[in-house]
């Protein structure tokens, strides 16, 4: 993960690009799948990450519903690591959730 990481983040960065994008959280949710609690160290980043594709507001709607479950992914699959974030994801979220509205 920490040679393929510096890949997925920039490609997460590559808001005009949907398929990049969509490929990007895919490949997280897998290895987040595979490595499970050890995503602990790339949380701060994922969780940023995720937070500006949500706020960007020339993403696509569709990039965004995967985000909303590539974050499900990597929440679920870090388990306990996770819970320090959810107060800035769910933050991140209602405020995404405001912004298309």
């Amino acid at each position: 993960m920490t040679e393929l990481f510096p890949f997925i983040e920039s490609s997460l960065r590559n808001y005009n690009d949907a398929a990049i994008i969509r490929a990007a959280c895919l490949c997280l949710s897998e290895c987040s799948r595979s490595i499970k609690d050890k995503m602990e160290i790339y949380l701060p980043n994922i969780t940023k990450l995720m937070g500006l594709l949500l706020k960007e507001e020339s993403a696509d709607r569709e990039i965004k519903v995967l985000a909303f479950e590539c974050i499900a992914d990597v929440s679920l699959n870090a388990s306990s690591k996770f819970l320090q974030y959810v107060p800035e994801t769910m933050a991140t979220i209602v405020a995404a959730i405001d912004l298309s509205l």
